[in-house]
């Protein structure tokens, strides 16, 4: 019964605010289609945290993102919005390790190495 009381809109029509879990809420708003770029982009990150697992800041994201993931099974309505507390669980650790792969690929230049 509390599954219907929750998930009730599906079967109803009656509007759910909020799920309280946000893969459910992704499937809510974005559809299969939004899960599926989501799930594609930690399938990236993925794969860069295996290929630069010995950087400390690839260490810090992995792990931080890891606890964003079970934070978010019960707790993130959104995480396209506009900027809050809840970019701190998914965007922060995402910058985090991309910022290493762009450092690695030489796309990030530091300034003493231009002399500035």
């Amino acid at each position: 019964m509390a599954f219907m009381k929750k998930f009730g809109s599906l079967i109803t029509g009656v509007k759910v605010c909020y799920i309280h879990n946000y893969f459910m809420q992704l499937v809510y708003f974005y559809g299969v289609v939004g899960l599926f770029f989501f799930a594609g982009m930690l399938a990236a990150l993925s794969i860069l945290i295996f290929r630069y697992q010995h950087h400390a800041v690839i260490k810090t994201g992995a792990a931080v993102l890891v606890t964003s993931l079970v934070c978010m099974l019960n707790d993130i309505p959104k995480i396209i919005t506009r900027p809050n507390e809840s970019w701190l669980y998914i965007w922060l650790p995402v910058g985090m390790i991309l910022s290493v792969y762009y450092q690695q690929k030489g796309l990030i230049h530091r300034k003493e190495e231009h002399g500035l």
